[in-house]
């Protein structure tokens, strides 16, 4: 998995997006980030798999937020509906696996102080 993460990064990242968002995106492909997904073939890979990982990317001594996982999610998504496209596999199985919830943040609002401070 990582290998296919690495050709995405180098050869379709770079035209579909900004190039200021390709470095967060190669993290989210890191061998670190993908755990234990890394040594998967893309062939291989199962839904199941990929819902174990994300589990545990939310839990743990080193869990990462909900929003960042969905993000890592979303690209993982991506890199393997590239795979399904170039007919390296045949359904993408982080698409039956879903996303984590996110909480809604409240925002933050400036008093009037704050704001005549800006």
């Amino acid at each position: 998995m990582h290998e296919l993460g690495e050709w995405w990064l180098d050869n379709v990242a770079p035209y579909r997006m900004r190039p200021s968002s390709v470095g967060a995106v190669g993290k989210r492909l890191s061998s670190e980030r993908l755990g234990v997904l890394a040594d998967v073939a893309v062939v291989s890979l199962t839904s199941e798999q990929v819902q174990e990982w994300q589990s545990g990317l939310l839990s743990g001594e080193d869990a990462l937020s909900p929003s960042t996982v969905a993000d890592t999610r979303v690209t993982l998504n991506q890199v393997l509906d590239c795979a399904v496209d170039h007919r390296l596999i045949a359904i993408n199985p982080a698409k039956r696996v879903k996303p984590p919830r996110v909480p809604k943040s409240n925002g933050r609002h400036l008093d009037a102080a704050d704001a005549q401070r800006l």
